[in-house]
């Protein structure tokens, strides 16, 4: 299963429920982002090591993707099982 988290604004939460639900579902996780957020936190705690698209070994893999459309994120966007797009809410 493709569990796609995007949205285009950056800061909303989508690296920190991507590394969750990766770590719930015991899924592969690989990271879009050119900030790079999954593979810096990887460094620091050894956990939700982010994988190629290549080389996903797992039944689910999530997908964290860049604050910003790209061709890329269509591609994703048409493959995905699920799309998650999380945000802020504004009181």
């Amino acid at each position: 299963m493709q569990i796609l988290i995007t949205n285009t604004k950056g800061g909303c939460g989508k690296s920190t429920l991507a590394a969750c639900l990766s770590e719930v579902l015991d899924a592969d996780i690989v990271d879009h982002d050119p900030q790079g957020t999954i593979r810096l936190n990887a460094q620091h705690t050894n956990r939700h090591k982010p994988v190629d698209p290549a080389s996903q070994t797992k039944k689910h893999v999530v997908h964290d993707t860049p604050p910003y459309n790209t061709t890329q994120l269509n591609s994703l966007i048409k493959e995905a099982d699920i799309i998650i797009i999380p945000s802020k809410l504004m009181y």
